[in-house]
């Protein structure tokens, strides 16, 4: 199994295409290196880094959906109170018993389902959304 960036992730908002695209080097990373024995390390890296990411990224995309009264905002919120949960659950395993395998496995799999989820699916509705409230209201003026 391979990570890379794709097109289906590809929103069209720069900032938000940029921070997708080093979340998608770090699953890779993480892929590459549980097929050389060695995830534990990356699933450590990986969960630290999502630590920062999630507040950076996620408030990046919520003030934008509240800036523009994006009506799927509620939904997309309760995704990322999921996802932040999620990696509660794993930074706690991982403090308690380490980056054990089923910690690495599980986390790998959360990661590659949250890409084809909500960054090829829920992020790129709301990219679109943003994207047509941009061009109608640059074609109003």
């Amino acid at each position: 199994m391979s990570v890379q960036w794709e097109e289906k992730y590809e929103s069209g908002i720069d900032w938000a295409d940029r921070q997708h695209r080093e979340l998608v080097d770090y699953v890779a990373s993480l892929v590459r290196a549980m097929e050389q024995g060695e995830g534990g390390v990356e699933t450590i890296k990986i969960i630290k880094f999502l630590l920062g990411y999630v507040v950076t990224h996620f408030g990046d995309e919520e003030t934008a959906m509240d800036e523009n009264s994006y009506p799927g905002i509620a939904a997309h919120k309760e995704e990322h109170l999921n996802f932040k949960q999620m990696l509660t659950t794993f930074k706690v395993e991982l403090d308690t018993s380490g980056a054990s395998h089923h910690l690495t496995f599980k986390a790998r799999k959360a990661l590659v389902e949250w890409l084809s989820s909500h960054i090829a699916g829920t992020d790129r509705e709301l990219a679109l959304f943003l994207k047509e409230k941009a061009f109608k209201q640059e074609h109003l003026h």
